[in-house]
């Protein structure tokens, strides 16, 4: 089930945003992946932290929630991550802190698949196609995340140019 659903997710994804990914690319992605089970409201990526920021994970099934603890000290949702959408990547790529905290939504546990920094690094000596493509992928996903806060950033700004036009 685990394997099938991430292939299924994965040609989705590569198709959406145009990375030509095959069907034997996706089983040789699945085969450096691990299933990973989160119990619905459990929180799995803690935001500032560096020392878990060696893998990123592929949401099967359930949502995740992205949150940010602002000045204050609340949380502020900046999204929620639906099956199909990898979680951690920035920090996968980069090495750096993780910028948000992620959890499963509360209504379902989630289901993603894991797939590490070494086994990603690996990839560029073993299969190094798949390496490109997977790159292209991720990238495709962190553009789609860019794309989704710029439209929250601008309807914020709105928001407070109405406030103070109003004030």
């Amino acid at each position: 089930m685990y394997h099938d659903r991430a292939i299924e997710l994965i040609m989705h994804a590569a198709a959406a945003c145009m990375v030509p990914f095959t069907e034997d690319d996706a089983h040789a992605l699945v085969r450096r992946m691990h299933p990973y089970t989160i119990p619905a409201g459990t929180w799995f990526l803690v935001e500032d932290e560096r020392s878990d920021s060696d893998f990123t994970m592929l949401v099967l099934s359930g949502d995740v929630v992205v949150e940010s603890e602002i000045a204050d000290g609340s949380l502020l949702t900046l999204g929620v991550l639906s099956p199909g959408r990898w979680v951690g990547e920035l920090s996968m790529l980069d090495g750096q802190r993780r910028v948000a905290a992620c959890r499963a939504s509360d209504d379902a546990d989630g289901v993603c698949a894991i797939l590490s920094r070494e086994e990603f690094l690996g990839m560029f000596d073993a299969e190094p196609r798949l390496a490109a493509k997977l790159a292209l992928l991720l990238a495709a996903n962190m553009a789609g995340s860019l794309r989704d806060m710029h439209q929250k950033m601008c309807r914020y700004a709105e928001i407070q140019k109405a406030l103070r036009t109003s004030l």
